[in-house]
C-alpha cells in the first residue's frame, strides 16, 4: 500500500520540474495507476495455473497406441480380422499398436467414453453420440452404405413384414446400428415392438443368425458382411425379407491427442491395406478391395436418425 501512495503522489512531486507540454498528460497518471493497481490485484488474486492456459498444449508423443473395435462379431473372429491391421499399423509407425475389443457393446461404449482408445473402429451411432463429441476424428470406412437386412430362412412362411406379427425377431444389442435401423423400418410399416412382435437381443450378429438357423426365432436383423461370413461358414443360405434405409458404415476414428505425423501414417496405412477375404466380406460385402477416407459431414444422416430416435424415446417416456 505504501508503494501505491508513492505512485499516486509521484507525478505531483515532479510536476514543477517538467515542461509545460507534459503537465496536462500528468493529470491522467493517477487513473493509469488505478488501472495498474487493479491489474496487480487481479494477478495476485488469480495466480497463473496450467488449468487456465490452453489445455490442449503441446501434444506429447506416445510410445504406443491402443486400437479398439466394437464387438459386432465373436471375439475370435474379430481378432482374425483386426489383429493383423493392428500389426500393420505397428509396422508403419515403428511403435506398438495393441488390439483390444470388449465383451459387449455397452462395455465398449464405456471404454470409448473414457478416451482410452487412440484408434477405434466404431459403429455409426457410436460415432455421432460418443466419438465425435469427444473430438475423435473420422478417418476411413468401407465406403459401402450400411443397411439392416431382415433375414428369414428360405423355407419360412414369412414373406412380408406384416407376417412378422406375433413372431420373434433376433437382433444384436439394442444399441447396435442394425438394431436401431430394424426397429425404425418396422415402425415405419406400423409394427411396434412388444405390441406386434417380440425382440430377442443377443450379443452379436453371429448369435442372431445362429438363433435363426436353429429356428429359435423367425427372423434376424443383421448386416451384409456378417451374413456373408456366417452363410459361408455354415453352408447355409437365408432369404432377405426387407432391407432398411442405408446409412454410412462403421468407420475408423482417431483421438485428437495422436500427433499429426502419426495420424497421417495411420490413415495412409489403412487406405493402403489389402484386406483378406474375410476382411473384404466384413467391410465391403466382398466386392471392393480397399477403404476410403471419410469426413464428419458424411455422417450427417446418422445424426438425423439419432435425433429422431431420441425424440421418439422422449415421447414414449412422456406417454408412460
Amino acid at each position: 500500500m505504501l508503494i501505491m501512495v508513492d505512485m499516486f503522489h509521484f507525478p505531483r512531486k515532479i510536476q514543477p520540474f517538467l515542461p509545460d507540454h507534459l503537465v496536462s498528460s500528468i493529470r491522467f497518471w493517477p487513473l493509469f495507476h488505478v488501472f495498474v493497481t487493479f491489474l496487480l490485484i487481479a494477478v495476485l488474486q488469480f495466480p497463473f495455473s496450467p488449468a487456465h492456459a490452453n489445455q490442449s498444449g503441446p501434444k506429447v508423443e506416445k510410445t504406443e497406441y491402443t486400437f479398439g473395435v466394437f464387438p459386432f462379431l465373436a471375439q475370435r473372429r474379430l481378432e482374425e480380422i483386426f489383429a493383423p491391421i493392428a500389426h500393420a499399423l505397428s509396422q508403419s509407425l515403428g511403435k506398438p499398436v495393441s488390439y483390444r475389443s470388449s465383451k459387449n457393446f455397452l462395455t465398449f461404449m464405456d471404454v470409448l467414453k473414457s478416451q482410452r482408445l487412440d484408434i477405434a473402429f466404431v459403429q455409426p451411432f457410436d460415432y455421432v453420440r460418443i466419438a465425435a463429441p469427444l473430438g475423435y476424428r473420422p478417418m476411413v470406412s468401407s465406403g459401402a452404405m450400411l443397411s439392416a437386412l431382415i433375414m428369414v430362412k428360405v423355407e419360412s412362411p414369412v414373406h412380408t413384414l406384416q407376417d412378422l406379427r406375433g413372431k420373434t425377431i433376433a437382433l444384436p444389442p439394442a444399441v447396435a446400428a442394425v438394431s436401431y435401423l430394424t426397429r425404425l423400418t418396422l415402425e415405419d410399416h406400423g409394427l411396434i415392438p412388444d405390441r406386434d412382435y417380440a425382440i430377442k437381443h443377443v450379443r452379436s450378429h453371429d448369435a442372431c443368425l445362429h438363433l435363426l438357423l436353429i429356428e429359435t426365432v423367425q427372423a434376424c436383423g443383421s448386416a451384409k458382411g456378417p451374413i456373408m461370413v456366417f452363410e459361408k461358414k455354415f453352408w447355409v443360405k437365408f432369404r432377405l425379407l426387407k432391407a432398411s434405409s442405408a446409412i454410412p458404415p462403421p468407420l475408423f476414428v482417431i483421438h485428437p491427442r495422436v500427433l499429426k505425423e502419426d495420424r497421417l501414417v495411420i490413415q495412409h496405412t489403412l487406405l493402403s491395406l489389402k484386406l483378406s477375404t474375410g476382411g473384404r466380406a466384413l467391410f465391403l460385402g466382398g466386392t471392393v478391395l480397399s477403404l476410403w477416407p471419410v469426413t464428419h459431414a458424411d455422417y450427417g444422416m446418422v445424426q438425423r436418425y439419432w435425433e429422431r430416435i431420441q425424440k421418439e424415446k422422449a415421447q414414449t417416456l412422456i406417454k408412460d
